[in-house]
């Protein structure tokens, strides 16, 4: 199957994506994906923002990751430009593209002809992009291989954010659970009620500076209350 000619290759590729359940993973795959999509995709990455930083979720090789972290450094080039716009974001020689003064001579030192940024909106705001480089120059030029790609991004935003609310909500139930048994801890050697449990977990967190879950977690772990 051809997912440029056959659309259900295209859903098939999707399908696989929304199997997985954790964000690594499926940027992983995202990655592996991608790679062998697009003609030219010789290195890529997954940049993820949040609050306002950039990180490196998942990459093919050094030099994706190489190039990533030059855009995170100078706070410019095609991902940066992409997650703060959440528009695509193509450059066919790196090098000599003004919009990148800086990073695109020192891509082109890592040998990063040409890249193509492909950004991935979680409910209309940035969350981050898909960064493809190639070896040459000119790369990425054939209109409907980058409509194909961008087809491909937003089912990958959608899986990659899935994911992610997957994970928000599995750390959050855990969390509760571990604050509920400290709070059973408490209550059972102190006579505490349960809000009052929890107000000396708060207490604790914010004169240790830390997460009540961590706090928690801490009492579970050990049976003692930090400082003690």
């Amino acid at each position: 199957m051809d997912p440029l000619h056959d659309p259900a290759a295209l859903a098939a590729l999707a399908d696989h994506l929304y199997a997985r359940h954790d964000p690594n993973d499926t940027a992983q795959l995202i990655v592996d994906q991608i790679g062998s999509l697009v003609a030219g995709a010789d290195h890529v990455s997954i940049t993820l923002r949040r609050r306002g930083a950039h990180t490196t979720l998942a990459a093919s090789d050094l030099v994706a990751r190489d190039a990533d972290r030059l855009q995170y450094a100078l706070d410019e080039g095609p991902c940066v430009e992409s997650t703060s716009t959440c528009h695509w974001i193509r450059s066919g020689e790196v090098g000599t593209d003004g919009r990148w003064p800086r990073w695109g001579p020192r891509a082109r030192e890592l040998g990063v002809g040409a890249a193509l940024s492909l950004d991935l909106p979680r409910g209309g705001r940035p969350q981050g992009a898909i960064n493809i480089y190639s070896d040459v120059s000119g790369g990425f030029h054939d209109r409907a291989s980058v409509d194909l790609a961008r087809s491909y991004a937003a089912h990958a935003a959608h899986a990659l954010a899935s994911a992610r609310l997957e994970d928000e909500l599995r750390t959050a139930i855990g969390s509760r659970h571990v604050i509920g048994m400290a709070q059973g801890i408490l209550i059972e050697r102190f006579g505490l009620t349960q809000d009052s449990s929890f107000d000396l977990l708060r207490r604790l967190s914010s004169m240790h500076e830390t997460k009540v879950h961590h706090v928690a977690q801490e009492l579970v772990r050990s049976g003692r209350l930090p400082g003690a």
